[in-house]
């Protein structure tokens, strides 16, 4: 594995079950190599090192920990502790939840860029069924999500389909103007 930080990890030490085995005090060194090389940084004041433990501990714990996927039905709360949430499938199920109960969704405006996020905002409906009827209360919050909304049905064909090349484009071309 190489970083374009000017240096370069040979291999990445993995157990025997194919996880990996990362050490945070090494993970905390390669990060004080690269403010040395890169920014001429020597001395770190005890906070500073606090947060570039705290980081690696973070990295250690997030790299090591299994994968949790969206599943059908799950629910709106577990759906939005699983791995398979992105900022665009967050703002859609903020945007219906609010549309359905009488509030204001949240206050940034997201919307799919490419397949990989318009296939989370599929999970999200997948997830939390009731929502899917109602993808539509997210029309007011924008052209993208507008635009979006006509070419759902295709997009949607097409990554169930597998053509995530052909889904991509159509996102793309769905949120440009």
């Amino acid at each position: 594995m190489s970083f374009t930080m000017g240096f370069e990890i040979k291999s990445v030490p993995r157990n025997g079950d194919g996880s990996l085995n990362l050490s945070q005090m090494d993970i905390a060194a390669l990060i004080m190599q690269y403010l040395e090389k890169a920014h001429g940084v020597k001395n770190l004041h005890s906070y500073q090192l606090n947060a570039i433990l705290e980081a690696s501990t973070n990295i250690v714990l997030e790299m090591t920990r299994p994968h949790v996927s969206a599943v059908p039905n799950m629910g709106l709360d577990a759906w939005r502790r699983c791995d398979d949430t992105g900022l665009s499938s967050l703002f859609m199920a903020s945007a219906i939840h609010a549309g359905l109960n009488g509030f204001k969704p949240l206050e940034c405006y997201h919307y799919p860029h490419d397949a990989a996020d318009f296939n989370r905002c599929l999970k999200m409906l997948e997830a939390v069924p009731e929502f899917k009827p109602h993808r539509e209360l997210v029309r007011p919050h924008g052209v993208h999500w507008a635009r979006l909304l006509d070419q759902w049905d295709r997009i949607e064909a097409a990554i169930a389909a597998g053509d995530h090349h052909l889904a991509d484009i159509m996102v793309q071309q769905a949120v440009a103007y």
